[in-house]
């Protein structure tokens, strides 16, 4: 299941073989007007803080697990936010992302500020606290505690050197902090010259009446599987992406019919350019 990462659905069929195509649309929420070209990596980590055991009335005679582990956190978050520069054609689309937040509300469904934080994570590293397990009881000093982290990894960095980063920021800890990578995928993209997007253009132009627009994800799909293997793949569907996983998600009909009305004739026009490289 995409949901869980893909690896035993997409991932298994691409590592075999068994994905053999020209190109591939996925149609995850996009809202007719709007191409996902690319996705940031992730990189999922597990902090481990080791400490001493010791009655919680006098916590000096041990050492706090729980402690250590929110050391090492604040160290990574570090690592939140700090904007990395693309190279020249991921650059282009994320530049012409600004467009976006001003066509949030009429176009993608978006409320102004999540298609601002959206288009910002895009160019950026962020990481997510996302569990924490830790201690006994309460009147024990911890003597262990595991934090795991969603980092997110914008184009231009690979996972290893986001996880570098953070080994360097934990440095100081010692052995009282180990890091583990529980799930690693790295950035992915399609070219604006592609064949594929150069199909979906046209199609939208003819269906829609305006230029289409491409864009990066900040988070990531099946899509990198394909994409790893030269399969240019790009995200277009009914939908809008703000309202993925969220309470009472639905699609507009309108959204729908434009959609399928569009990927039909992106596939016509797809074939009839020979489906393979780069449109000139």
């Amino acid at each position: 299941d995409e949901e869980t990462g893909g690896r035993l659905g997409a991932g298994y069929m691409a590592e075999r073989g068994l994905l053999d195509a020209d190109g591939c649309f996925i149609a995850e929420p996009s809202t007719p007007y709007l191409a996902i070209l690319g996705e940031r990596g992730l990189c999922w980590l597990k902090l481990v803080a080791r400490g001493r055991p010791a009655h919680g009335s006098v916590p000096e005679l041990g050492v706090n697990a729980i402690g250590i582990a929110m050391d090492a956190v604040n160290k990574v978050l570090a690592l939140h936010g700090r904007e990395v520069e693309a190279p020249g054609e991921i650059r282009d689309v994320l530049m012409g992302m600004g467009s976006l937040i001003e066509a949030a509300s009429d176009v993608l469904g978006l409320r102004p500020e999540v298609a601002r934080a959206f288009v910002r994570a895009c160019s950026r590293i962020t990481v997510n606290v996302g569990t924490i397990r830790g201690g006994t009881k309460v009147n024990m000093v911890p003597e262990s505690c595991e934090v795991e982290l969603d980092m997110r990894v914008p184009p231009s960095l690979s996972t290893e050197q986001v996880i570098e980063e953070a080994e360097g920021l934990l440095s100081g800890l010692g052995e009282a902090i180990s890091l583990e990578a529980l799930a690693r995928v790295e950035p992915s993209f399609t070219s604006t010259s592609s064949y594929l997007f150069s199909a979906l253009k046209s199609a939208a132009e003819e269906v829609l009446g305006l230029p289409i627009e491409g864009a990066i994800m900040p988070a990531c799909t099946d899509a990198h599987y394909l994409r790893a293997r030269g399969i240019p793949t790009i995200i277009y569907g009914p939908g809008s992406i703000g309202l993925a996983h969220s309470y009472d998600e639905y699609v507009l009909v309108e959204h729908l019919e434009l959609a399928s009305r569009v990927l039909c004739a992106a596939s016509i026009n797809f074939l009839a350019q020979g489906g393979v490289g780069s449109a000139s």
